[in-house]
């Protein structure tokens, strides 16, 4: 059996596939998909490690509202304190909303709206109205989305 970490790593691939597979305007110019990191905490940051194995992948942006964290990191992201602001940065094509899980819900309603695709893990909704409001964002967009539920991958 697989270990959490086996898990998440074969999911971030996955999603980079499937990203990779579809329409051409998901590519970057370097045909390399460019992911945003939506909570630069200790599970984004571990979901970056995932990322940085993948093929044809980038780390290009961290959005953060605590101001350390994105002093750490790596030279060259953009970096915002404010998630809307990674989501108006055009050089994203994908973002992995990593955050405490009451922000789930928005965040991944305005990453959609934004034009990005979306990895989530679970809690994704916390009350009915959220889950559908988050609903009705997937059916009026065009975006890939996955959800992933690492704590049952064991």
């Amino acid at each position: 059996m697989d270990s959490r970490r086996k898990f998440v790593g074969k999911v971030a691939y996955s999603l980079a596939g499937t990203l990779a597979a579809g329409p051409a305007r998901v590519l970057g110019a370097s045909d390399r998909l460019r992911v945003g990191i939506i909570g630069a905490g200790e599970r984004g940051m571990e979901l970056v490690n995932y990322l940085r194995v993948c093929p044809n992948t980038e780390v290009v942006a961290f959005a953060d509202v605590y101001s350390k964290r994105l002093d750490m990191l790596p030279a060259g992201s953009a970096t915002y304190r404010d998630y809307r602001s990674l989501l108006d940065d055009r050089n994203v094509d994908a973002v992995f909303i990593a955050t405490p899980q009451h922000l789930h819900a928005q965040q991944f309603c305005d990453a959609l709206s934004a034009g990005k695709h979306v990895y989530l893990e679970k809690t994704a909704a916390f009350t009915v109205a959220e889950a559908r409001r988050m609903k009705a964002a997937y059916h009026a967009s065009t975006q890939v989305v996955e959800i992933g539920h690492q704590a049952c991958s064991s």
